[in-house]
């Protein structure tokens, strides 16, 4: 039974949204498999039947000013879509002292609401960060890959915790083109994000005379990647810097063991050269990411990229050109 006085003792009740006009939020029985077994952890979270509980966001502040707080290690990953951060989760994921929370819808709502226009945000914020980094023993490192529009809070979740480690996963401008230009749905979704940044005052972005309407999907892409390569940037070069950790998808992807090698020392996980090996070269890395029934490797990745410049790369081209024409800085295609 959901009991408010343990809700900070484990993860077992996941925090899974928050309303913020009825200030209520709800929960729902996780185990470990259940985390890990679920895509996402929004609408596909594959809690336990019957467990929806809510409780009243006044309750759940009380309790948490009442009760210790525990530093944890924690890392998020942040990332700007279409870039292997899943695959990054999962090999996370196949260590037993890592707790993997792949975008958990709670901190999506965070990150496109306004805290100057809810009551209560910045309250809201901390209790989700405590709720979010609980661990079944203390011994466990927390790894949460956001959902995109969460890059954003970048700053906010380094200064939450002073053991949090950020790992900004970046991919080649041209690359972050061609995965959107693949489908329909790709398409459609950066269109709304990018006219949803705009309309919310995205035009900080140095981009004041740019109307989302008149984009190709192309440049809507293009000028997606701009905006969270200046937040992986700002970042990068803040105060916090010694906390980030950047990288590339490319890397990840052809250089799997020294990559890993050099992100499991920052995250300050306990696994030695074998270890890494072991997951470098584990089976379930040459499935594909969100759908493991499909076999899918670096070669698969090679000839998907190629299949796409041959159908989009006149419109990737175009794409990265207006980026280039249109960046206050220099732009790796």
């Amino acid at each position: 039974m959901l009991s408010i006085q343990n809700l900070f003792k484990s993860p077992e009740y996941y925090p899974l949204r928050v309303d913020f006009q009825k200030q209520i939020m709800a929960f729902v029985r996780m185990s470990r498999d259940t985390y890990r077994d679920s895509v996402f952890l929004d609408s596909r979270t594959r809690y336990l039947r019957g467990s929806l509980r809510t409780l009243r966001l006044d309750d759940l502040l009380l309790a948490a000013a009442s009760t210790e707080s525990a530093a944890r290690n924690v890392n998020y990953i942040l990332h700007p879509a279409f870039c292997c951060s899943t695959l990054l989760a999962r090999y996370f994921e196949l260590l037993p002292f890592c707790l993997v929370l792949k975008e958990p819808l709670l901190l999506t709502q965070l990150a496109i609401s306004s805290p100057e226009a809810l009551p209560k945000w910045k309250e809201t914020f901390e209790l989700s960060i405590r709720l979010l980094t609980r661990t079944y023993d203390e011994t466990q490192t927390v790894i949460i890959k956001v959902h995109e529009p969460c890059n954003s809070l970048g700053q906010r979740l380094l200064k939450a915790d002073v053991k949090s480690t950020v790992t900004f996963l970046m991919t080649p401008l041209r690359h972050f083109i061609l995965s959107v230009l693949k489908s329909e749905e790709r398409r459609s979704w950066v269109r709304r994000r990018v006219c949803g940044e705009m309309a919310s005052g995205g035009k900080a972005w140095g981009l004041e005379d740019v109307l989302p309407s008149d984009l190709s999907d192309a440049q809507a892409a293009a000028c997606m990647w701009m905006r969270n390569n200046s937040l992986c940037e700002q970042l990068s070069a803040s105060s916090e810097r010694a906390r980030v950790f950047l990288l590339e998808s490319d890397q990840l992807i052809e250089s799997a063991y020294e990559t890993l090698r050099a992100l499991v020392r920052f995250c300050r996980l306990p696994l030695d050269e074998i270890q890494i090996a072991w997951l470098v070269q584990h089976p379930s890395m040459r499935r594909y990411s969100k759908d493991v029934s499909l076999a899918y490797d670096a070669n698969s990745r090679r000839r998907e990229f190629a299949e796409l410049e041959r159908r989009f790369g006149h419109d990737a081209d175009l794409g990265a050109e207006w980026a280039t024409c249109h960046s206050i800085l220099p732009i790796a295609v």
